[in-house]
């Protein structure tokens, strides 16, 4: 019997997003529980002990080939306003929303593997505006993001068209370090700062904000 509306959770959709190339995780909530989960080796054996062991948990993405900004802003509108402008820097990417909110999150490819630590040094992983709305970069694998999470405080995910179910890690549109750093620089213009010293700017104004140069 097919079902049309299967559970999202780690046992429905698993192995199809493994197969596909993510590096997935089970999430208690939007929390990976995992013991070493930042470095533990994802492989078949390890999905079939977790879809085992945690069925019904909700499904994070480790950072390891991809970039996520998760802009957490209620109103609608600038959410859509930042997002309009993220993907005028990273065309394409896929987008999740979380409830009725205005929150989302872009997600792409990252362009270059080699050295995952680039993406982070072109700047600070949180960035707060004075009224209280804040964007964070997701970009090594000591991150990770929800990306099928149900029961939720403020709502479910759900995704916009594309999803990381209908396109797989090898399709999706990739972004640059170069361009990593522009969204950095986009942000500091739209009056967000750094939660830390951002002393590790101040090395990195070659990424021009939109339109410069």
């Amino acid at each position: 019997m097919v079902m049309h509306n299967p559970p999202r959770n780690f046992a429905t959709f698993a192995q199809q997003l493994f197969d596909d190339g993510y590096s997935i995780l089970p999430l208690d909530g939007k929390a990976p529980k995992i013991a070493g989960w930042q470095k533990v080796t994802i492989d078949q054996s390890q999905i079939d002990a977790w879809i085992k062991s945690y069925p019904g948990w909700n499904i994070g993405l480790r950072c390891d080939a991809v970039v996520m900004l998760d802009i957490d802003v209620p109103d609608e509108l600038e959410a859509s306003r930042l997002l309009k402008q993220t993907q005028a820097i990273c065309p394409g990417g896929l987008v999740r929303r979380r409830g009725d909110s205005g929150k989302l999150a872009y997600l792409a490819g990252r362009k270059s593997d080699a050295d995952s630590e680039a993406y982070r040094r072109t700047g600070e992983k949180q960035y707060e505006h004075e009224n209280g709305t804040m964007v964070e970069f997701f970009d090594h694998s000591g991150l990770q993001m929800g990306i099928y999470s149900h029961g939720l405080d403020g709502g479910d995910y759900a995704w916009d068209g594309g999803s990381p179910l209908t396109v797989p890690l090898a399709k999706l549109p990739l972004v640059s370090c170069e361009q990593w750093g522009r969204l950095r620089q986009l942000m500091v213009n739209q009056g967000y700062r750094a939660r830390r010293p951002a002393k590790t700017l101040r090395s990195h104004h070659a990424f021009e904000p939109p339109g410069a140069g």
